[in-house]
């Protein structure tokens, strides 16, 4: 795998360790202190997929953009699945907090040199 096409491995890992994040909570409101065996089991291989990814995204891609973009899409998605599936409330407070936390990942993400640049050499 050569030039820019290596790194488009690094953004799926971090897009598919998000994803696996996102399920591996959701599984965690359900596991009710870990006395419900499947969503246990569900919230630890999500987890433990979710980590998998990102350790194999950080082979092409900067420690710090992995974390700041799984971290905020976590934020965010995680928000969603509660408002979507819980029925949890969205305040004007969180709103603007996601709006914050995403404004500043895309502000690190621009001052950040390019992932090509700046990645881990394999």
């Amino acid at each position: 795998m050569e030039g820019q096409s290596y790194y488009v491995y690094g953004y799926y890992f971090l897009s598919l360790g998000i994803l696996f994040e996102i399920a591996g909570l959701t599984a965690l409101k359900e596991c009710q202190g870990f006395t419900r065996f499947f969503p246990t089991l569900l919230f630890a291989a999500g987890i433990a997929a979710s980590f998998y990814c990102e350790s194999l995204a950080l082979r092409t891609l900067p420690i710090g953009m992995i974390y700041a973009v799984w971290a905020s899409a976590g934020i965010v998605g995680m928000l969603l699945v509660g408002a979507l599936f819980y029925g949890e409330s969205l305040s004007v407070g969180s709103v603007i907090g996601v709006i914050l936390v995403v404004t500043g990942v895309t502000v690190m993400l621009c001052a950040t040199p390019d992932a090509a640049e700046a990645s881990v050499e394999v």
